[in-house]
């Protein structure tokens, strides 16, 4: 697996002001930015092909990877137009042309230690399995996107699951086998002709989460946060100091 996809269209409405003149992912964290920690981790990982679906300030973000990563990325920019008034399923969809191959999705608002990808990769080798990230340590909070699973199966991953209920948090790092984006691309389709892109593309995958094999991974407990808000950005700042 050499590819990945970068979803980077959002408006980041809970950093504002922060956010009128970047886009989140280029907030900066102890000299780099909440990006490069993420594409460092690709990088150093073999993987070089990267799609990003931009929106909010797309030239400033184009700019940044055109000035830091021309000769170490191959990559490749898909805008969302629609990115002030949709969701990250509508993202997911105007990727779909470039979704044909096993291949791994990441939220940009996230920063993570390097071993979660490492062991993601190691598990890729040894058995070709879609997986799923989920931060098993954690107490979980109301806006955490959580899962439940049966047999370390993903059987569920909805924001509105109680937190009792959860067995843990997406952490925004998903691999899907290329038969696995198919039927993913499917219902995100379905969805949308029902005028339904203001919701997540993890409502879709919970659509057929049933249907399909993905794999819980752990976390272990190592570091990682998703930046939402300003106390998100002090603790990825935090962490960005340890990794």
């Amino acid at each position: 697996m050499k590819k990945a996809i970068i979803l980077a269209a959002g408006v980041g409405s809970r950093l504002k002001p922060l956010t009128d003149e970047l886009p989140k992912c280029l907030l900066p964290a102890n000299g780099k930015t909440l990006l490069d920690f993420s594409l460092q981790n690709l990088i150093d990982k073999s993987i070089h092909e990267v799609i990003f679906v931009t929106g909010h300030k797309t030239e400033l973000l184009e700019k940044h990877l055109d000035a830091n990563y021309r000769s170490s990325l191959n990559y490749q920019i898909v805008y969302n137009d629609k990115y002030a008034t949709s969701n990250n399923i509508y993202s997911v969809w105007l990727a779909r042309n470039k979704l044909g191959d096993d291949m791994m999705l990441l939220n940009s608002d996230i920063i993570y230690h390097s071993d979660i990808l490492k062991k993601l990769l190691q598990n890729i080798d040894h058995d070709n399995r879609s997986l799923i990230v989920v931060d098993d340590h954690k107490k979980l909070v109301d806006e955490d996107m959580k899962v439940i699973s049966d047999n370390g199966l993903l059987r569920g991953v909805k924001k509105s699951y109680k937190n009792d209920v959860g067995e843990g948090e997406y952490i925004g790092i998903l691999y899907l086998r290329k038969e696995h984006w198919s039927l993913l691309l499917r219902k995100i389709e379905e969805m949308l002709s029902k005028g339904m892109d203001g919701v997540y593309y993890e409502d879709a995958l919970h659509e057929i989460c049933h249907d399909i094999d993905v794999h819980l991974l752990s976390t272990d407990g190592k570091e990682w946060t998703e930046v939402d808000g300003h106390d998100d950005l002090e603790r990825a700042r935090a962490i960005a100091k340890n990794i």
